[in-house]
């Protein structure tokens, strides 16, 4: 239990979202154990030939298959979710969606499934955001930002008015204002009652901003350190279209560099073949399906 722990990443939801992730390796792991022990595709899915489980069109079959049909042995199930997370976000992005992380909650026999669709929600508006500022797209910003404290309304956040701030701040981002979520904080009022309402309001500023080392430390942002800092290389990659500055891990590796370039609906398509090599290799021996 103790190494499934140290695999666990934090998230957007915190004790939330490990909790989701502990429990598909373990379920990933049971899965994997329970696959028969003779060569070739494992339960619950047939795909005769390494080249069906490996085809764009097996990612939605093998996702209704079920999670203990992927054959994913336990040393890899933390780096299946990884990778199953990033293409789903992938297709969210190349959508202009968030509904496609509905995929994620409609997976059979995988207990994580609710919780990682509800963060993939929260975390494609941070994505749309960064994008829209890159673009430079006002309103879409606004939008992202306001539906963004709408799904995850973080305590440190309570009694914001979202659309608000979130109108203010992104002009303050767009405009290239120094400082601009400590100018909105002081804009926000000197009287001692508006003290909780000022620096709740500079935390969703800091929080949907491009964060940069200095936010990452802030108190009261409701952003773990190491996501701020993860959210801070993915924004700078997207608005620098350079994917150098993506981070390395599975998680947002593939991903950020899909977002990082031109065509993202292209790219996405290498982050969902990752995933589906990886689950395909678990389904098949080597040297057994073929092509």
């Amino acid at each position: 239990m103790g190494r499934l722990r140290r695999a666990l990443r934090p998230g957007l939801r915190g004790a939330r979202v490990a909790v989701a992730a502990l429990l598909a390796v373990l379920l990933l792991g049971s899965g994997a154990a329970a696959a028969p022990s003779q060569p070739g595709p494992s339960k619950g899915l047939r795909l005769e030939r390494r080249s069906d489980c490996l085809a764009p069109a097996a990612f939605e079959r093998l996702l209704a298959a079920g999670a203990d049909g992927w054959g994913t042995p336990e040393s890899e199930a933390q780096r299946s979710v990884d990778l199953l997370a990033a293409a789903v976000q992938c297709r969210a992005f190349a959508a202009g969606s968030e509904r496609e992380c509905d995929a994620l909650a409609g997976v059979p026999r995988f207990p994580a499934a609710s919780l990682l669709a509800a963060d993939c929600r929260l975390e494609h508006q941070l994505l749309t955001l960064y994008d829209a500022l890159r673009a430079r797209d006002a309103g879409r910003a606004e939008a992202a930002c306001a539906r963004w404290h709408e799904l995850g309304r973080p305590a440190a956040l309570k009694g914001v008015d979202a659309p608000a701030v979130c109108r203010r701040a992104v002009a303050l981002l767009l405009d290239g204002a120094p400082a601009p979520c400590e100018r909105l904080e002081r804009e926000a009022g000197d009287a001692a009652k508006e003290a909780r309402q000022r620096q709740a309001a500079a935390a969703l500023c800091r929080a949907v901003g491009i964060p940069g080392e200095a936010a990452c430390v802030q108190k009261g942002l409701p952003l773990g350190r190491k996501a701020c800092e993860t959210y801070g290389r993915l924004s700078a990659a997207m608005r620098a279209r350079d994917p150098k500055l993506c981070p390395g891990s599975d998680r947002y590796g593939g991903l950020c560099r899909a977002l990082a370039s031109k065509e993202p609906a292209s790219a996405c398509e290498a982050v969902r073949a990752d995933w589906q090599a990886m689950v395909c290799a678990g389904r098949f021996a080597p040297g057994q399906g073929g092509d």
